[in-house]
């Protein structure tokens, strides 16, 4: 769990890897260091600190992670997949290690960034039934189908207007495809959640969920969503199996602001025109 996001649920798997690769890890070579090389190699205090704890609480080890390490010379370091990465053992600050040590594996994984260590699993909206949008200047469009294989309808539909099926199709399914690019932090005041966007969504399996897509950061959108409804259908379907376990996890979710790529939304909150298919004079 990360502690910096009030407990929210972190990837399992890639701290396995990463605690198995720090066990695993050979030294290329070691030398003696001081304070000017310290800084010069971040394994000082702009250093990654990294702290391994037992069962227990108890600290097992510290290592801090430094720059990059190349055989060769790089055109952009920052950029350049690395042959390892300089690292001292223990707190770099108090007391300064008085050796550097060069070791095999470039460490990627060592970093303090959130982002990097959540589990990116996210609420996924499957078979839609009916999706309404409704933004904050006043623009709503609600489309809803009768079944699996029936067809689209945009509500309401003006005279002369027809629905774009293929914008339909992608602006309900891509809510089935969503994934987390990292979770806010409570402290973080300007979300846009005060005048959000809203998606409501139900789906033919009796689920129902609520969507608040708040502000912009960057190449995320600040969101906040709920769900409700019984799952229907049954449980020797691997999918609505599926579908029961995940609720745990939506509840989870439901509990902390999340950040979701713009990319992954964008079909789901386009504006009504573009649901519709364009008129002759309009493609020209």
């Amino acid at each position: 769990m990360i502690a910096e996001r009030r407990g929210f649920p972190a990837d399992n798997g890639k701290v396995r890897d990463f605690v198995l690769k720090v066990l695993q890890l050979k030294v290329r070579q070691s030398e003696p260091i001081g304070d000017a090389d310290r800084a010069r190699l971040n394994v000082d205090a702009s250093g990654t600190q990294v702290e391994f704890a037992g069962a227990d609480g108890k600290s097992l080890g510290k290592l801090t992670v430094g720059k990059k390490y190349f055989r060769r010379e790089v055109d952009n370091p920052d950029k350049a997949p690395a042959d390892g990465r300089f690292v001292v053992v223990g707190n770099a600050v108090t007391p300064a290690p008085a050796v550097v040590f060069t070791v095999s594996d470039p460490l990627t994984q060592a970093t303090a960034n959130t982002a990097e260590w959540i589990d990116h699993t996210s609420f996924q909206v499957e078979k839609v039934k009916t999706l309404e949008v409704k933004k904050p200047d006043g623009e709503s469009w609600k489309l809803e189908r009768a079944g699996d294989n029936a067809e689209w309808k945009l509500m309401p539909m003006k005279p002369g207007e027809k629905l774009n099926t293929g914008n339909a199709n992608a602006a309900t399914y891509t809510l089935s495809l969503l994934e987390l690019a990292d979770v806010a932090p409570d402290d973080v005041k300007d979300t846009g959640l005060d005048k959000p966007t809203l998606v409501n969504a139900t789906t033919l399996d009796g689920l129902a969920y609520e969507i608040q897509v708040g502000r912009l950061e960057g190449d995320n959108y600040f969101v906040r969503f709920s769900s409700s409804g019984t799952v229907q259908g049954d449980d020797k379907d691997e999918r609505i199996k599926k579908l029961r376990e995940r609720q745990a996890r939506d509840k989870i979710l439901s509990d902390h602001v999340l950040m979701i790529s713009k990319s992954k939304l964008d079909d789901t909150l386009k504006p009504r025109t573009a649901l519709l298919e364009k008129k002759p004079d309009e493609k020209k």
